[in-house]
């Protein structure tokens, strides 16, 4: 089995490519990636972007981003297409890394899985203890 993929570790490089395969990609995020779309000199792809955007103001109005959904449908295809392009790309990589999430997912439910099967013997253990005190207190005091 290989092993889990390390987070944080790069891939290794792939081919050059011209700013045309960005064509199908969209940057969404906050005030860096309006930094990137104003800087980087990259004019391919659609930007996003909301200063100060983040996962903590996902839900107030001043930050949400409407979004039609036309343009939604455009976003998942251009999605599924660069998945596609990088596991095109990077077969091996993406085998690895989906086999990583796989094993995690497995080994984190096993745990909670432990940690309930610990829960129901200590339990089990509890009554047990209750029973026979009921028990004692019934049957041999009288």
């Amino acid at each position: 089995m290989p092993p889990l993929y390390e987070f944080g570790t790069p891939l290794e490089e792939g081919d050059a490519v011209n700013d045309a395969w960005f064509d199908n990609a969209v940057f969404l995020g906050d005030s860096r990636t309006e930094g990137l779309q104003l800087f980087s000199g990259l004019t391919h792809g659609d930007f996003l972007w909301t200063r100060g955007m983040s996962v903590f103001h996902a839900d107030d109005n001043d930050y949400r981003l409407f979004i039609r959904a036309d343009f939604l449908e455009q976003i998942v295809l251009a999605e599924i297409t660069r998945l596609t392009r990088f596991v095109c790309h990077y077969e091996k990589e993406f085998a690895t890394l989906m086999m990583g999430f796989t094993q995690q997912a497995a080994e984190d439910e096993r745990k909670l899985i432990q940690k309930e099967l610990d829960a129901a013997k200590a339990r089990d253990r509890e009554l047990d203890s209750l029973f026979e005190r009921i028990y004692e207190d019934v049957y041999c005091k009288g």
